[in-house]
């Protein structure tokens, strides 16, 4: 995967290759950090593409109706642009989840490929 790729990447309908599916997980767990909300991603497979950005936003909901705080800290984690992060507190109640969730893991797989873009590591490209 190139960079270029990751704005035009329609996670509903491309596939990632095994390599990348695993480091993206494996960012999420890193900056969702509490097992209690991260444990469904780590029953995903490579074929199951399609559930990850669903079951983020579960488990952001979750986070967003329990600990606020905790919220607040994943996100500075994950390190959403601003723009994306002052929508969703100024407008929580009518907040796009679908789309808020879809962001988030974009942004964890643009951390994924620029790890490896810039570290010159090439297991992404399986």
């Amino acid at each position: 995967m190139q960079l270029a790729e990751i704005h035009n990447w329609d996670l509903q309908k491309q596939k990632l290759s095994e390599g990348v599916f695993i480091k993206l997980i494996e960012q999420l767990v890193k900056d969702i950090g509490e097992e209690s909300y991260y444990f469904p991603l780590l029953d995903l497979h490579v074929n199951e593409q399609d559930r990850i950005v669903s079951i983020v936003k579960q488990l952001f909901l979750a986070l967003f109706d329990r600990d606020l705080e905790r919220f607040s800290q994943v996100l500075y984690l994950v390190d959403l642009p601003e723009k994306i992060t002052k929508k969703v507190f100024s407008t929580a109640s009518e907040m796009d989840w679908d789309l808020f969730a879809n962001q988030i893991v974009r942004r964890e797989l643009l951390k994924v490929v620029l790890r490896a873009h810039y570290s010159n590591n090439n297991e992404l490209d399986s």
